[in-house]
């Protein structure tokens, strides 16, 4: 595997070195300084992440994205966690839900979600895995033992689905305008 950086990642390298260290760092350690903690919630940084194409970089350009690969992502990332981690983090959630909204949601929730999701520059996104029991090994499947995995229930009852549970650790959990959540049905 070539693992060269084609002209479009070195260019979205030097992207994200630049909003790292003029406009994510300065503002970080500002916003650490907040005392009250809503008001340190970066919603100008994820502005300007939208303005310049990074908070939905992996969609296809059909879907409004850049098509950003694997690696692409990793370089983009650690740039942007030179300025700041936790908005690296934030930023790595938009990219992993925005392609669940993308590639792996039924033609109508496609409809329903994706055109906000690429169209409100504030729009992040949430992934609830981690329960008080387990982590991130709740993706695995258990099918014998049920105390393993996740505890969470998801149960169709009059065609909506109810669910019973509890998560926790959640990236942008109160500020997500949508939450992936992980239940056993």
């Amino acid at each position: 595997m070539d693992f060269r950086l084609t002209a479009e990642q070195l260019r979205l390298r030097e992207l994200a070195r630049s909003f790292a260290y003029e406009e994510i760092q300065p503002l970080a350690r500002e916003l650490d300084r907040e005392a009250d903690a809503r008001n340190a919630y970066p919603r100008n940084l994820i502005r300007r992440a939208s303005e310049l194409g990074l908070r939905t970089m992996t969609l296809r350009p059909q879907d409004g994205g850049l098509g950003a690969d694997m690696l692409t992502e990793i370089v983009v990332l650690e740039e942007i966690a030179v300025g700041d981690v936790g908005f690296a983090m934030t930023l790595a959630h938009c990219w992993r839900e925005g392609k669940f909204m993308a590639y792996s949601t039924t033609p109508e929730q496609r409809e329903r979600f994706l055109p906000d999701f690429i169209s409100d520059p504030e729009y992040v996104t949430s992934f609830a895995q981690t329960e008080e029991h387990s982590g991130s090994d709740n993706g695995f499947p258990y099918t014998a033992d049920l105390g393993a995995g996740p505890r969470t229930s998801a149960v169709l009852k009059d065609g909506e689905w109810v669910i019973n549970g509890r998560k926790r650790f959640i990236t942008n959990g109160n500020v997500s305008r949508m939450i992936v959540l992980l239940a056993r049905t």
